[in-house]
């Protein structure tokens, strides 16, 4: 008691002051304390046990009082009277804290690179998806409607490669293959039509493209082959056969009891399939993921084979 009534005492003479603060908000602003009031004659002329009494219940009641006038947490009366003296604590994290707050982020960041090649992987694939299902579309129309110009499919159609393949035999082998390049066999958009549409004219023949995307990214649609190298690719298979017909015909009913069931073929009916192996990389590795597209066509058949090559188009 003697020792804190020493340290209050050296207080009170240092600057004049009684040990209780007068807590105003308008002078210090919030979290802070106003200068002290002066002491009194009356309570200098306390009994030192009433002076006693005085000190222990300011020592109580002053935290109580710093937070009703809106001290910062844990920040006393007399530390404010410390700080305003040029004294200052110090609080910092431990090495403890520190490592644990690094290996929670070390969690975090493990879990976010797992997932993120995931990601890129479901969304290159989506892309592919999208420009296949685009092209798709835009081929079996092109090829369905005979379509003729469209010389931009020059910038897009690296080779054209007509197979025709022997099924007498097993297994089957290939009997003859044309090759087709631009300014090689073909110079305009409707000659890779016309050669498209070839295996709806010669039987068990199949086209094989291989096309830069049609759709897709602007920067893929440049007409120089290097500016190209990099761009999305994939290998077409155009398959066109021949509708057949197994219906009996009146005069086979009415003339035997036995009728036969022939295969006439409809000459105005084909159907058109459409294989996309994407995305290729060379001639070894056409591509893994597959889409197949069908498509009935109702029309006739032009050929032109009084030239070289020979073109095919589907007319109304």
């Amino acid at each position: 008691m003697n020792t804190r009534r020493a340290f209050m005492a050296r207080i009170s003479a240092r600057d004049g002051s009684a040990l209780t603060p007068a807590l105003s908000p308008g002078r210090g602003g919030a979290g802070y304390v106003s200068e002290p009031i002066k002491t009194s004659a009356a309570l200098v002329a306390l009994p030192n046990a009433a002076r006693d009494a005085a000190t222990t219940a300011a020592a109580i009641a002053l935290p109580l009082l710093g937070e009703r006038a809106g001290l910062r947490a844990g920040q006393s009366a007399f530390s404010v009277k410390w700080e305003r003296h040029g004294h200052r604590s110090t609080c910092a994290f431990t090495l403890v804290e520190i490592a644990i707050a690094l290996g929670v982020i070390g969690f975090a960041l493990v879990a976010i690179i797992g997932i993120l090649p995931t990601g890129l992987q479901i969304q290159r694939d989506n892309r592919a998806e999208t420009i296949i299902n685009q092209d798709g579309t835009f081929w079996i129309e092109a090829i369905r409607n005979g379509a003729r110009g469209l010389d931009e499919l020059v910038n897009h159609v690296e080779s054209i490669s007509l197979i025709t393949s022997n099924y007498s035999v097993n297994p089957p082998t290939v009997s003859s293959s044309n090759y087709f390049k631009l300014n090689a066999g073909y110079t305009t958009g409707s000659n890779i039509i016309g050669l498209l549409t070839a295996p709806a004219y010669f039987r068990d023949t199949v086209a094989l493209a291989v096309v830069t995307a049609i759709s897709g990214g602007a920067a893929e649609k440049s007409s120089s082959a290097a500016d190209r190298e990099l761009a999305f690719r994939y290998q077409m298979t155009v398959q066109v056969e021949r509708s057949t017909n197994n219906t009996q015909s009146f005069a086979a009913l009415s003339a035997i009891a036995d009728p036969s069931y022939p295969l006439d073929a409809l000459n105005s009916l084909f159907e058109l399939r459409l294989h996309m192996a994407y995305a290729w990389v060379r001639d070894e590795q056409p591509g893994t993921r597959r889409q197949t597209y069908r498509s009935t066509i109702s029309r006739g058949l032009l050929a032109l084979t009084n030239q070289s090559p020979e073109l095919f188009f589907f007319v109304p």
